[in-house]
């Protein structure tokens, strides 16, 4: 016992802070040491990756036609806070093989594209995954993520209709061989089924330094309204 406790202390000291989401920084170095997903977060996922399916189903139907206003919200790297928030309104469209969101009467891409369904986008590899999935788990990319589900904090607090997923992204630094830590996201899906709004997000937080100079990063934040 005594020997799993230093083994455990040693282990935080050389990492320097706690290996798991939430709980790291961005710029932080972590090793890729993928074991089996538990029970409790493929459950949950699959709860998500269900609503996803359901909403993939209605998307032809919505492309071109419905919009969707969010109140969006950014800091820049060097700011030290968001500036106002603006209601941005997208539409749906298909340019190529996936749906993204576009904003409206453009073919100009949302802050976040990406429609997510069970097949595309990251969600769409995870779900893909579920009957083998491990935490954390590399992508098509080669970049490696680290996955919590039904977090409560400020970044995302779910409801009886809503489950927060919270996503770490890391790079493969070749210097150290380690994945730097380059992105904390928070989205929050709508998973209570056969409702106007299933699988679809009604808020993302992303936070990266991709771009941004050292000890600095940047924030965007979309609501639905």
């Amino acid at each position: 016992m005594k020997f799993l406790i230093l083994s455990s202390l040693l282990l935080a000291i050389s990492c320097g802070k706690t290996d798991y989401t939430g709980k790291t920084s961005l710029g932080q170095e972590k090793s890729f040491n993928p074991i089996s997903a538990d029970s409790a977060l493929t459950s949950k996922l699959g709860i998500i990756c269900q609503a996803l399916g359901q909403k993939a189903q209605v998307l032809p139907q919505l492309a071109g036609v419905s919009n969707f206003v969010f109140d969006l919200s950014k800091r820049g790297c060097s700011d030290l806070s968001a500036g106002p928030v603006v209601p941005t309104t997208v539409q749906i469209q298909k340019p190529y093989n996936d749906f993204q969101f576009k904003l409206v009467g453009t073919s100009t891409d949302f802050v976040f594209p990406n429609v997510e369904t069970n097949t595309s986008g990251v969600m769409g590899e995870i779900c893909s995954a579920l009957g083998s999935l491990t935490n954390p788990m590399k992508l098509s990319n080669g970049n490696v993520i680290w996955m919590s589900v039904g977090i409560q904090s400020d970044n995302c607090r779910g409801s009886s209709t809503e489950d927060c997923l919270s996503i770490e992204t890391g790079y493969l630094s070749y210097t150290s061989q380690l994945y730097v830590v380059s992105s904390q996201e928070w989205i929050k899906f709508v998973t209570t089924m056969n409702q106007p709004r299933t699988g679809f997000y009604t808020s993302r937080r992303l936070i990266s330094n991709v771009l941004c100079a050292k000890d600095q990063s940047q924030e965007t934040l979309a609501i639905l309204k």
